[in-house]
C-alpha cells in the first residue's frame, strides 16, 4: 500500500515548475520593494525641499566655478550645460517632487554627485574645491534618507572622489585629500544619519501614543476625528458612513464600588468585546471617561442599526471576569447615526448620535437607538 506522501493525489504532488518560479519571484520582488523602501526619505516634503536646495547650491558652484575660472571650447559648454541641467532639475522637483516615490530621493543625490564629478573630471580637477562640492549630496543624503541610502550614498561619493583624486592628483597628495574627506565628511554623515534616524523614530513612537489610548489601545478622539472627517469629505463610500457613540451603563457605580482600578478593566475588556465584534475597516476610539466611539465608513443605515444591536448583545454576553474571581456583568447604550441621513458634516452627525444615545438611556440603558428615530 502507497504512502500518503507518495500517492498520486493532490497532496503527494510536488508543486509545478511555474507555480515554484512565480513564488520565487514574488519573493524577490517583496525583497526589492522592501530595498527601495529602506533606502528611500523618511519624508517625501522634507525630502523635495532639501532636493532642491541641494540642486540650486550645485548649481552655485558651478556657476562660480564658470565665473573665476577661464574655460574655453567643450569645459565651457559643459559647465553651462550641468548648470542648466541643475536648475532644470530644480525646477521639476518643484512641481512634481510631492507626487515622487520615497526611493527617487535617493537617485536625485546620485546624479547630482554623478554630474559634479563628471565636471572635475572633464576639467582636470581633483583638488580640495572639487571635493567639498561633492560633500554637499552626503549631507542630504545623511539628513533626509533612511540609513541604508544614506551609507549608500556616502560609499559611492567615496569610491568616485577616489577615483577622481587618485586619477588626477599624485599618490601622496590624493591619499592626503581622502584621507580628510574619510574622516570628516564620513564621520559627520554617520552622525547625522544617526541623529537622523532617532529622532524619526521618537517622532514616530511619540505620534503612535498620541493617536492611542494608553488604557484601553484604541485611537484617540483626534484620529478617529481625522479619519471621519475624511470619509465624508472624499465622498469614497457611496452607501455613507456610520457613527455609534457607546456608553457604560452604570460605570461611575462600578468606580465606586469596585474602585477604579476594576473600572479600568472593564474598558479594556469592552474594547477588547467591541474589536472582536466589528469588521476590521471599523474605527474605534476612546472619546474619554467611559465614552466609546465605532466609526463605520461604508455602511448603510439599516446594517448599522443591526451591528449596534448584536454590540449590546455581545456586551451583555460578555461579563468581566474578576481578578479575585466572579464576574461582573455589563451593559452599554449606543447611539446610531448615519451620514449623510442624518447629517452632512461631522459635528451635525455626532449631535444626531448623542441624541440617539440620550434616548437609548432614556429607553432603560442596554439597548440602542438610532437618529432616524428619533424625534
Amino acid at each position: 500500500m502507497r504512502r500518503r506522501g507518495n500517492s498520486t493525489g493532490h497532496r503527494g504532488r510536488r508543486p509545478a515548475r511555474g507555480h515554484r518560479w512565480r513564488s520565487r519571484a514574488g519573493r524577490w520582488a517583496a525583497a526589492g520593494r522592501g530595498l527601495l523602501r529602506a533606502t528611500g526619505a523618511w519624508s517625501v516634503p522634507d525630502a523635495t525641499r532639501a532636493g532642491i536646495g541641494m540642486l540650486l547650491a550645485s548649481a552655485v558652484l558651478l556657476t562660480v566655478d564658470g565665473l573665476s575660472t577661464t574655460y574655453t571650447g567643450a569645459a565651457l559648454a559643459f559647465n553651462v550645460g550641468l548648470t542648466v541641467l541643475l536648475l532644470g532639475f530644480a525646477l521639476l522637483l518643484a512641481r512634481h517632487g510631492p507626487r515622487l516615490p520615497p526611493p527617487s530621493f535617493l537617485a536625485i543625490p546620485l546624479a547630482s554627485s554623478l554630474m559634479l564629478t563628471g565636471m572635475s573630471f572633464a576639467k582636470g580637477q581633483g583638488d580640495t574645491a572639487a571635493l567639498l562640492a561633492s560633500t554637499l549630496p552626503i549631507l542630504y543624503g545623511a539628513a533626509i534618507l533612511r540609513p541604508l541610502g544614506s551609507y549608500t550614498l556616502l560609499a559611492y561619493n567615496v569610491a568616485s572622489d577616489a577615483a577622481l583624486t587618485f586619477g588626477l592628483l599624485p599618490p601622496r597628495e590624493a591619499f592626503r585629500s581622502m584621507a580628510y574627506l574619510l574622516v570628516v565628511v564620513g564621520a559627520s554623515s554617520i552622525l547625522i544619519t544617526r541623529g537622523t534616524t532617532s529622532t524619526r523614530e521618537l517622532t514616530a513612537l511619540l505620534r503612535e501614543q498620541a493617536g492611542v489610548d494608553t488604557l484601553t489601545g484604541l485611537v484617540t478622539r483626534r484620529v478617529l476625528d481625522e479619519t471621519a472627517h475624511g470619509a465624508l469629505t472624499a465622498g469614497q463610500h457611496t452607501v455613507g458612513t456610520a457613527l455609534m457613540l457607546i456608553d457604560v451603563d452604570k460605570f461611575k457605580t462600578i468606580n465606586d464600588t469596585l474602585g477604579h482600578p476594576v473600572g479600568d478593566l472593564a474598558l479594556k475588556h469592552l474594547a477588547a468585546v467591541l474589536a472582536a465584534n466589528t469588521r476590521p475597516d471599523c474605527v474605534i476610539g476612546r472619546l474619554g471617561g467611559d465614552e466609546l466611539a465605532v466609526l463605520l465608513p461604508g455602511c448603510e443605515y439599516d446594517v448599522a442599526i443591526r451591528r449596534a444591536e448584536q454590540l449590546v448583545e455581545a456586551v451583555r454576553g460578555s461579563p468581566l471576569e474578576l481578578p479575585g474571581g466572579g464576574e461582573l456583568p455589563l451593559s452599554v447604550s449606543i447611539g446610531v447615526a448615519h451620514a449623510p441621513t442624518d447629517g452632512a458634516d461631522l459635528p451635525g452627525l455626532y449631535e444626531a448620535a448623542d441624541g440617539a444615545l440620550y434616548e437609548a438611556k432614556r429607553g432603560g440603558r442596554g439597548r440602542s437607538a438610532h437618529a432616524k428615530g428619533v424625534g
